[in-house]
């Protein structure tokens, strides 16, 4: 009888019984730790209440060769046998008999346990066989399950319940408050809890002994130490098999069955932090001058016995180890004398991958190319680290940085990695040899550092500056340029760099930089508030083929909605603007954290506020201040803080003007000149003078109808007159939703003249 409950396993159960109603022998299969003895016994018990036979357990483990399997056995059954004749002996005893039999442990002798089951398949009609092992017997008839790790929710929503009944965390908290009868799993605790059994893969026996420490190890604490060493987990029940008393000691059994090749290969691929393709294995674990064959058919032997896990994409197979597996061979290819010469291999390959990203970015479906590459981030990561530690290769290393630019744009590559590309830059070709005009191309993924991470559009401005000075007029060099203007609100000059890119376009007679300009020119005719041509040049960037666009650092499919959502919102059509705002909003949610930053701040949470929608822009801000903060990208941070200021004043709250006079040196004036948009308390000269200038003009019919407001005109005729002036220009724009505000304050001025203006 079991004492305690089994979690997220029913369907594996029940499947197993029913298996058994067509064939006479099961296998389950599966990692160390992943639970197969637990389902295979209340899969018997099952199968026994169901048809009223009986069981018997037979636990293979104490079999040290195939020779011990077959009087084991017979002495565990007490059926009579000869060491010569036993397996055909112990068939003919079992031939009239109904029962279940569980052969647990199989792989250390799975040779003579296949051998030994085969025959009792096919000699009696009555036994049902579950057999449990890391690899399947391989034998006529045999039927497998495979079994996952425990499921593991994405995240914790509204409702937490769903959250907290998923299997893995359901487990950790029976399992803790069994140590600790007073332990509670707390809302706040949900999110470290997912993290944690992320972590162990969803391993039940990893679950249980993380369970055993939170009595005295907090999640929190439990999670940061696990990503240094998986040693922690030890403490196992005291009547546990002693190979269940550490995850160590549980991945040293499965290390024990392997052969000296397969323990070499899974050593070298332990480098991998993600999911690897055949190739990619290959080349990680062949030495110089040795054939491939013999290591693709240990990888496959690896898939079987349950050390490597394979998955199927649109592009092809691809493998991954547990991260329990992973850290666990790789403390073993620390040990050896070539980890150098395999994570040299490593790195090279993941350069050659780089390539390969590269070239397929225009050519690739986006989905596709994400599926391909996606996963690449972490490996690249450990790879730089490697390469620039004293036992590297800098010059290698230099190399990565550069060919890691598409994927710092497009996946959010860590702080480290950028670290790593300003020292290059900085090093310029001194450090990276023959990379000197690579490294030329680097100003925009550089100065998207500093002013996005870092929050410094100064520093980004002067680092694109200098990376164009002395260089030809490249798309990569122009295309840095608008960035910086669009992002410090030089609209006009802005529009300029775009007619300078199509003009480049043109000579290069490259589409996807002509492409490239009318994304840029969307951008910049919006800003200076020429909203039918940014909504046609926005379109005309949504119905080109292209998947991603160069010299570019957010996803056109998200901007380009942004673009068309806040135009919409301009027109004062918010359902309109609404379904492109959050398709932008969905589609980001899936690109990058950057550029769900971009769908978010810029467009949807003003939008929000323009349409007074309380629910949908609190919603919105409390999602951009966490990826933000995720993300660590400074830039987004000041920005959203901005944008809390319009959602307050939805509600009527007393706001007040930013305080920080360097704020424009910071985060440049895209949310800024939003702000007196949202409410008049947060008008600022510096905002009119910006709409006097013509540097922005999106927003010049409202700012000139709340400076009337906010300076109460002595004269109402003159307040009319500049109220009508304002008015012209929203018409001229088609910006119905500053219209609206300016004809409903004209008629407030109308009906009470001489006092002071409310709306």
């Amino acid at each position: 009888m079991r004492l305690t409950p089994i979690f997220g396993r029913s369907a594996d159960i029940r499947a197993i019984d029913t298996m058994l109603d067509t064939t006479r022998l099961v296998t389950v299969v599966g990692p160390g730790g992943i639970g197969k003895s637990t389902v295979a016994l209340a899969a018997a018990g099952l199968r026994c209440s169901r048809t009223a036979v009986g069981a018997r357990f037979v636990d293979l483990a104490h079999c040290r060769y195939d020779g011990d399997v077959v009087p084991y056995f017979a002495g565990t059954l007490n059926l009579p046998c000869a060491r010569e004749t036993g397996s055909a002996e112990i068939a003919a005893a079992l031939a009239r008999k109904s029962l279940v039999l569980v052969l647990d442990n199989c792989e250390m002798v799975i040779d003579a346990v296949a051998e030994l089951a085969d025959r009792i398949a096919g000699a009696a009609p009555g036994v049902r066989v579950i057999a449990t092992s890391r690899e399947p017997l391989r034998v006529p008839g045999e039927r497998i399950v495979r079994l996952p790790g425990l499921a593991i929710p994405q995240a914790v929503g509204p409702d937490a319940a769903p959250a907290r009944t998923a299997p893995a965390l359901a487990l950790l908290a029976d399992r803790a408050c069994a140590v600790d009868a007073g332990f509670r799993l707390s809302d706040d605790d949900l999110p470290g809890a997912i993290r944690l059994c992320r972590q162990l893969d969803g391993i039940p026996l990893a679950i249980e002994l993380a369970a055993a420490r939170l009595d005295t190890i907090g999640i929190d604490e439990m999670v940061e130490r696990l990503d240094a060493d998986h040693g922690l987990l030890s403490g196992g029940l005291r009547t546990a098999m002693p190979r269940h008393k550490t995850l160590e000691a549980t991945l040293d059994w499965s290390f024990a069955i392997l052969s000296e090749l397969e323990r070499t290969v899974l050593q070298s691929l332990s480098v991998f932090r993600a999911t690897f393709s055949l190739e990619a294995a290959l080349s990680v674990a062949t030495t110089e001058g040795e054939p491939t064959a013999p290591i693709a058919r240990c990888v496959g032997d690896l898939v079987t016995k349950s050390m490597i896990v394979v998955q199927a994409q649109r592009d092809g197979r691809r493998y991954r180890m547990l991260e329990t597996t992973r850290q666990y061979a790789g403390r073993r290819l620390e040990k050896q004398g070539d980890r150098d010469a395999v994570r040299r291999r490593h790195a090279q390959t993941c350069l050659n991958l780089l390539g390969g990203a590269r070239d397929e970015l225009l050519r690739l479906r986006r989905d596709l190319w994400m599926d391909r590459y996606g996963t690449l981030v972490a490996d690249v990561q450990s790879a730089i680290e490697w390469a620039f530690s004293p036992a590297g290769d800098r010059y290698l290393g230099s190399w990565l940085v550069i060919g890691a630019a598409p994927l710092g744009e497009q996946l959010v590559l860590s702080r480290d990695y950028f670290g790593r590309l300003e020292e290059v830059v900085e090093a310029g070709s001194g450090t990276a040899g023959d990379a000197g005009p690579e490294i030329s191309k680097l100003g925009l993924p550089l100065a998207h550092v500093h002013i996005q991470l870092q929050g410094d559009l100064r520093l980004g401005q002067a680092t694109v500056k200098r990376m164009a000075e002395g260089q030809d007029r490249s798309p990569e060099v122009v295309a840095a340029e608008f960035g910086a203007a669009l992002l410090s609100g030089q609209y006009p000059d802005a529009l300029r760099l775009a007619g300078e890119i199509v003009e480049i376009g043109r000579r290069m007679d490259d589409a996807s930089v002509q492409m490239l300009a009318s994304r840029c020119a969307a951008q910049a005719h919006f800003y200076l508030g020429n909203i039918d041509d940014a909504a046609q040049q926005a379109q005309r960037v949504l119905d080109s083929p292209f998947e991603y666009l160069p010299h570019s650092m957010n996803n056109h499919r998200i901007t380009m909605r942004v673009v068309l959502g806040s135009c919409s919102a301009l027109r004062a059509d918010f359902r309109q603007a609404f379904d492109f705002l959050e398709e932008a909003i969905r589609l980001g949610r899936r690109d990058n954290p950057l550029t769900l930053s971009v769908a978010m701040t810029l467009g949807a949470i003003p939008a929000a506020i323009w349409a007074g929608d309380e629910a949908r822009a609190r919603d919105w801000l409390d999602e951009a201040r966490k990826v933000a903060e995720q993300s660590g990208a400074a830039f987004w941070s000041l920005s959203v803080e901005q944008l809390a200021r319009g959602v307050a004043a939805i509600r009527g709250e007393v706001v007040e003007r930013p305080e920080d006079a360097h704020l424009e040196d910071k985060i440049g004036h895209s949310v800024l000149d939003m702000l007196p948009t949202f409410s008049r308390q947060l008008f600022s000269q510096r905002a009119e003078d910006r709409v006097r200038k013509g540097l922005v003009a999106w927003n010049a019919a409202e700012v000139q109808r709340v400076a009337v407001v906010r300076r109460r005109p002595r004269s109402c005729a003159d307040a009319r007159a500049r109220l009508i002036d304002a008015a012209e220009v929203a018409r001229r724009q088609g910006s119905l939703l500053w219209l609206d505000r300016i004809e409903r304050t004209l008629i407030e001025l109308a009906s009470a003249p001489g006092t002071d203006l409310t709306l």
